[in-house]
């Protein structure tokens, strides 16, 4: 699962953030929702200032999530009627992108949604090769506002890396002179509940 901090400046320009209000239909199912309060970001995710979301709702800003394999109204209803808190990674059809998602509700028929677009599943090498064009070796960015760090590892023991974008210091705080060292290893940076899940996608790729 793609981590998303706990603790976040909610002006941060990489994390959507958006409060909305769920709408029920006649027979008292969700069919739409609306945007409390965003951030800029949330905005830029959806293709438009964050600051004329607030009262509008999901059917008006993003036509085609009714549409998207997807449920996103009937997943944000379930937690705004029962409360909890649900964290997934999802892609969504009318935004053409993937997104780590953390989702909450502290107020009944309300929810929170903390949103982080992420690389096509964590982009292992061989999904790499299969979205040519989108994506280089310097960390080029897949959307105007989040940058791609490229990562390629051996899957051995504790993951040696073999090559890494030139953008790693920026969000990793290690140079690429030292994450290829021998003597560094990509394991340990993964958190112990993420690892078993990133070994099995990588196995699979």
């Amino acid at each position: 699962m793609f981590s998303i901090p706990e603790r976040f400046d909610i002006q941060d320009r990489f994390i959507g953030f958006a409060r909305c209000r769920i709408l029920l239909d006649d027979a008292g199912k969700p069919s739409d929702f609306e945007f409390v309060e965003v951030n800029d970001s949330f905005g830029a995710f959806a293709g438009v200032d964050g600051g004329v979301l607030p009262h509008r709702t999901a059917r008006e800003v993003l036509p085609g999530i009714a549409e998207d394999p997807f449920d996103w109204i009937a997943f944000y209803g379930e937690v705004a009627l029962k409360g909890g808190t649900k964290r997934f990674e999802q892609y969504s059809r009318s935004l053409e992108r993937w997104f780590g998602a953390h989702v909450y509700s502290t107020e009944r028929m309300h929810f929170t949604v903390i949103l982080l677009e992420i690389p096509p599943r964590m982009c292992s090498g061989a999904v790499l090769a299969s979205f040519p064009g989108r994506i280089s070796r310097s960390g080029r960015k897949m959307s105007p506002s989040i940058p791609l760090l490229v990562i390629e590892w051996e899957i051995s023991e504790l993951w040696p890396i073999r090559s890494v974008s030139e953008n790693v210091f920026d969000m990793l705080g290690y140079t690429p002179s030292e994450m290829t060292d021998p003597e560094f290893r990509f394991a340990p940076l993964i958190h112990p509940d993420d690892l078993e899940g990133v070994v099995a996608a990588a196995a699979r790729s």
